[in-house]
C-alpha cells in the first residue's frame, strides 16, 4: 500500500510542476508582450534625437535654400532632401518670413511629433564667418501618438501651443 500511494504522490507532483511551468511560460509571454509595447514610452530619447535631428537637418536645408535664393521653399525636392519614415509623415510649409518643417507621428505610432522653424531676422547679424540672416528652433509635441495638427513655433525662441523646445 505504501508503494501505491508513493507512486500517486509522484504523479500528482509531476502534474503540478508541469502546470507551474506552463503558467510561468504564459506569464512570461504576457509580460514580454506588454513590455515590448511599452518600449516607445520607456525609451523616448532615441526618437527625440533621431526625428529631432531630421527636423533640424530640414531647417538647415531651408536656411541654405534661403541664403541662395532669398526665399524659402515649399518642396523637399527643391531642398534636395527626401525624408522618409514608416512612423512619420513629413511636410514643409513656407511664408516670406518663415519656413516650417513637420515630422508628424502617424496613426498607431506612440511617439511625439516634431516641428522646426526657420525665421528671417529683421536685421541680419554680422558673425565671424559671415552674415547671419536666419534663426532656427525645433519643438516636440507634449503628447505622444497620432495628432492631426501640431502648432508651429511663434519665433526662433518660442514654441507653439502644445509643444516644447528641444535642444541637442
Amino acid at each position: 500500500m505504501e508503494e501505491i500511494s508513493s507512486v500517486g504522490a509522484n504523479d500528482t507532483r509531476r502534474r503540478f510542476l508541469k502546470h507551474q511551468a506552463y503558467v510561468g511560460f504564459i506569464t512570461g509571454l504576457i509580460v514580454g508582450v506588454v513590455g515590448f509595447s511599452l518600449v516607445p514610452y520607456l525609451f523616448p530619447a532615441r526618437n527625440k534625437e533621431y526625428e529631432g535631428k531630421i527636423v533640424r537637418s530640414l531647417n538647415t536645408a531651408q536656411q541654405s535654400y534661403y541664403w541662395k535664393n532669398k526665399k524659402f521653399s515649399n518642396s523637399f525636392k527643391e531642398l534636395g532632401v527626401t525624408p522618409q519614415s514608416e512612423a512619420y509623415t513629413y511636410l514643409t510649409i513656407s511664408t516670406d518670413k518663415a519656413a516650417f518643417q513637420y515630422a508628424v507621428s502617424r496613426p498607431n505610432n506612440y511617439q511625439r511629433s516634431y516641428v522646426g522653424g526657420v525665421f528671417v531676422l529683421s536685421k541680419p547679424i554680422k558673425a565671424s564667418d559671415g552674415i547671419v540672416e536666419t534663426e532656427t528652433i525645433v519643438c516636440q509635441s507634449l503628447s505622444r501618438g497620432y495628432i492631426q495638427e501640431i502648432v508651429h513655433p511663434i519665433d526662433s525662441n518660442t514654441c507653439g501651443v502644445g509643444t516644447e523646445r528641444i535642444d541637442f
